[in-house]
């Protein structure tokens, strides 16, 4: 919750936070943005507006949505 919160402001101050982790419902929490990487290449990007928990699923398997 703490840390959260901080990763919050810090983004609404206007500065870059990268997020990094394997929680999809932190991931769809905390992020404006989101990359999924597989393999050290990007494999998907979506705004946080369109993600879901099956979407970010489905590209962590490797399926394009």
């Amino acid at each position: 919750e703490y840390m959260s919160e901080r990763l919050r402001r810090a983004a609404a101050e206007g500065i870059a936070v990268l997020l990094i982790s394997t929680e999809l419902e932190e991931i769809l929490d905390l992020a404006v943005r989101i990359v999924v990487l597989s393999r050290g290449r990007a494999i998907g990007e979506l705004d946080r507006a369109e993600a879901s928990a099956e979407g970010l699923g489905l590209l962590l398997g490797g399926v394009a949505v």
